[in-house]
């Protein structure tokens, strides 16, 4: 038997009554040692049954399978202040934090793949892994088909390479993943400033700080989109105001592909402002249908699904709600006196780091 550390499964969650029990079910379906993991909920104040739930299913687990499951209470809400205080609640035994989602599905045995992948690492200098992202588009809801299509594609996810495609070896960021706690803890753990795209300033600390990160594209996660076009407005102008914060916070932060978001938002604009003095305007906004119709034709084409007629729609709302988003943040910022920095988190001092402990057989 090899040695094999104590590792905590952090699972952030907000109004997920109906993923949670699952969520616990599949990943606690591990043959990781007993003695040497915990199941972590963090609920950020949840306004249906997902803790009641949570507790629930954590009391049935331990029964049938020994595991420890806790169940806390976040008051700060966010993702990223789920994870800090999962960092600081953890058994004081963890070294790794694996942090998952209620909106994903994980194989069997995934705390063991994780784990292998970590064992296997080139070197002692990252900081973790994270994994590959699956979307499926063969659910019983039309639109999040259409939806996870658009998530996963580069016309709407962009060209992150743990969405359209699955490599392996070192990378910039990614999207959730494995992080030793010590490393978490040292660069003061996730800014909770950040309200989205806190997975891509950590990774960016770690990286500023030394570490490195590793993408396991043999680990798919599946994940699950949203299933409204409201829900789906409301998660990209997340992602959109995330991205004017990380502006803020590092260099380089804005890419190119980020600029046709935001001047298709400022350019529909001008164009429904503009339309009653020039009419032919309104032909530049039909070579966009155009475009997303193409990509609805060939998702279709692809999937042999009548779903994919909703891709237009789908892709048409990630773009203009991602630029919203981001127009509405970088504006505020504007307003906070020229874009002034928002305190930093200060890195823990070492005598404050958890100490190592010896890993155990």
């Amino acid at each position: 038997m090899r040695d094999v550390p104590f590792v905590s499964v952090v699972i952030p969650t907000l109004n997920e009554a109906a993923n949670v029990a699952a969520t616990l079910r599949r990943l606690t379906n591990t043959d990781y040692p007993r003695d040497l993991v915990e199941f972590l909920v963090v609920d950020g104040g949840s306004t249906d049954n997902t803790y009641s739930t949570a507790e629930t299913a954590a009391e049935l687990l331990m029964k049938e399978k020994g595991l420890v499951v806790r169940v806390l209470d976040n008051p700060r809400r966010l993702q990223s202040a789920a994870m800090n205080l999962a960092a600081e609640e953890a058994d004081p035994r963890s070294e790794w934090l694996i942090r998952c989602d209620c909106h994903a599905e994980y194989p069997a045995n995934f705390v063991s793949a994780v784990m292998g992948e970590i064992f296997a690492l080139p070197g002692n200098d990252y900081a973790g892994i994270v994994y590959a992202v699956r979307c499926s588009t063969d659910t019983l809801r039309c639109f999040r088909n259409a939806s996870g299509w658009a998530f996963c594609s580069r016309l709407g996810g962009g060209n992150s390479a743990y969405r359209t495609g699955a490599p392996i070896g070192p990378v910039d960021h990614g999207w959730h993943g494995a992080f030793s706690r010590r490393a978490l803890r040292s660069i003061g753990g996730y800014d909770t400033e950040m309200i989205a795209n806190e997975d891509v300033d950590l990774s960016w600390r770690l990286r500023d700080s030394g570490y490195k990160l590793w993408i396991a594209g043999n680990i798919e996660v599946g994940y699950i989109t949203r299933d409204t076009p409201r829900a789906l407005w409301k998660q990209f102008s997340r992602y959109g105001r995330g991205r004017a914060l990380l502006m803020e916070r590092h260099r380089g932060a804005f890419k190119v592909r980020h600029a046709p978001m935001v001047g298709l938002v400022m350019w529909t604009a001008l164009v429904i402002a503009l339309t009653p003095v020039v009419p032919a305007l309104w032909l530049t906004m039909i070579a966009y249908g155009a475009v997303l119709a193409a990509a609805g034709v060939h998702a279709g084409k692809c999937t042999r699904s009548p779903c994919m007629l909703w891709l237009p729609v789908a892709l048409a709302i990630m773009h203009l709600s991602w630029g919203c988003g981001f127009i509405a943040q970088s504006v505020a910022a504007v307003g906070r006196r020229l874009l002034r920095l928002p305190k930093r988190q200060q890195a823990l001092p070492e005598s404050q780091l958890p100490p190592r402990y010896p890993r155990r057989t």
